[in-house]
């Protein structure tokens, strides 16, 4: 790593890298895995398919305007029949063609849309994990890790291995049963529930999606999805849409709570500077008269 920084340095290459180069390894890690986690519900690859479509969709109208051209123009009225009929042909298929290129629009504009409200934290997972590999880390090396789950296993486990040995003075333990001064007939009610509070309770998307086989390599070019792996693109699309837009309410509910807190603070700020400068003037005010009454 130092080798790698001091070429950068000599050659005088931009100097983006220099906050990772003071991050501990387990803050970079904590970086790349955001990235992952942001990842995991991406929509589907479909720009390669949804050319495709828009190519064939094309072909088979500019097909359907040749034969009935055609048709008009032929002497043989079952040769003409059989140009109409291919043309009426090409353009369903056309029409049909239109109705997959819209559903594939909505996909390719949602993970526009996922691109663009993680295209922070990817960054910052790119650079960080290039940092690790400078290092000489491999990112994707997982047998040195330990998930929250086992480490709470093995703390609880030192936890009652500790109890064990530890000597419990009778002075230390005291009965307060007798010491609860509330009334017979009270009634411990749950503290009360901020409506406007955001929702905790719901699963996270990073957590229950998963990696589309898209998200490394689209679809080979010219090749047409099922019309149920359609459906599980669009339904897709739209869990990422509606992430996002969740996202995107949340921080304008902070960005508005930040906002009156701040007003209210300078409320504040201004009504106490009114209040000294009330105070200096009554002090000014007090030392005149006082003057004036020395000087009789």
């Amino acid at each position: 790593a130092a080798l790698f920084r001091g070429a950068h340095v000599e050659l005088g290459l931009i100097d983006a890298g220099s906050e990772e180069a003071g991050m501990s390894e387990g803050q970079l890690r904590a970086r790349v895995v955001a990235a992952q986690r942001e990842e995991r519900w991406a929509p589907a690859a479909v720009g390669g398919e949804l050319d495709a479509a828009c190519q064939q969709e094309q072909q088979r109208r500019a097909d359907a305007a040749i034969w009935a051209a055609r048709a008009d123009t032929e002497t043989d009225p079952a040769q003409a029949g059989r140009l109409r009929a291919d043309a009426a042909t090409a353009a369903l298929e056309a029409d049909s063609l239109r109705e997959h290129v819209a559903v594939l629009e909505v996909a390719d504009e949602a993970r526009a849309l996922h691109l663009t409200d993680t295209a922070v934290t990817r960054d910052l997972g790119e650079r960080s994990g290039g940092e690790l590999r400078a290092r000489g880390i491999d990112v994707h090396d997982t047998s040195d890790r330990v998930t929250a789950e086992e480490w709470l296993t093995a703390h609880r486990a030192a936890q009652a291995e500790d109890d064990q040995r530890v000597e419990i003075d009778e002075h230390e333990v005291s009965d307060t049963r007798g010491d609860d001064t509330r009334p017979a007939d009270f009634d411990e009610q749950p503290a009360p529930v901020d409506e406007h509070a955001g929702e905790t309770a719901v699963p996270d998307i990073r957590d229950t999606a998963a990696p589309h086989p898209t998200e490394r390599t689209e679809q080979p070019r010219g090749s047409m999805r099922a019309p149920d792996e359609t459906a599980a693109v669009v339904a897709r699309a739209q869990d990422a849409v509606a992430e996002v837009r969740n996202r995107k309410a949340a921080d304008d509910a902070r960005a508005a709570s930040d906002r009156a807190e701040a007003t209210e603070t300078a409320r504040a700020d201004t009504l106490t500077r009114w209040a000294e400068d009330d105070r200096g003037a009554g002090r000014d005010a007090h030392t005149r008269e006082d003057e004036s009454v020395l000087e009789r």
